[in-house]
């Protein structure tokens, strides 16, 4: 909750900086907020209608596992964009081991047959190929939520060092 005297600098400063804006816009600034621009008296124009579908890039998130362990555990948004897709797949560095993958759609929640399996004749290559909810649309994007927990004593560090061999 906002204190009377803190509301009272906000109000005054969002108040001191929105004719600014205005006249920014007006002038044909590409740093104004309102993607629609401003009419003569200073009203806001519309902004034109979507026309295409957009996406946000592909989300990893890392969790370091037990100290030594040489694992992390890996939160992945990945996409497909391509055109009719029914399967996304997401390869593991070859040198890592892959284990605990959980695929799941991630609007649904619900989870999404998958396969992790070795990719070609090298035995250290393995890919996950997820089967999408549904085929990519045109214009579209397809999405998984993979969970998935890899050991790779190349990359896991402590303090900037390998973890020791056993």
């Amino acid at each position: 909750m906002l204190t009377p005297r803190f509301r009272i600098i906000l109000t005054v400063a969002l108040a001191a900086s929105l004719p600014a804006l205005i006249v920014a816009q007006q002038r044909g600034r590409a740093d104004s907020p309102f993607p629609g621009g401003a009419n003569p008296d200073g009203s806001l124009r519309p902004t034109p209608p979507v026309t295409r579908l957009f996406s946000q890039d592909a989300y990893t998130e890392y969790e370091i596992l037990k100290p030594g362990s040489e694992e992390f555990r890996i939160k992945f948004l990945p996409e497909e964009t391509k055109v009719g897709a029914t399967e996304l797949v997401n390869a593991t560095r070859g040198g890592s081991e892959g284990s605990g993958v959980e695929v799941y759609d991630p609007r649904s929640g619900k989870p999404l047959t998958f396969t992790y399996q070795q990719e070609g004749n090298d035995p250290d290559n393995h890919a996950i190929h997820a089967k999408l909810p549904i085929p990519v649309p045109q214009g579209g994007v397809g999405r998984v939520l993979i969970y998935k927990t890899y050991k790779d004593p190349r990359t896991y560090m402590l303090h900037g060092r390998r973890t020791p061999r056993r």
